[in-house]
């Protein structure tokens, strides 16, 4: 995420709870964000929403 965020570039990464997987795409953007480097941060991104907000706002 740290060359990503040189470039300017906004990443986030997400997990998945205890009780879930990220088995395909719908699963991926349910997840909650767990970290997000400098540019997502600036566009709104924060720890604990959606994937898919995250996406949104990225």
């Amino acid at each position: 995420m740290e060359a990503l965020a040189n470039a300017g570039v906004p990443a986030a990464i997400v997990g998945a709870s205890e009780e879930s997987t990220l088995d395909d795409l719908d699963s991926l953007m349910d997840a909650e964000v767990k970290a997000a480097n400098l540019p997502a941060v600036q566009r709104r991104v924060e720890i604990g929403m959606p994937g898919r907000e995250a996406l949104n706002r990225m």
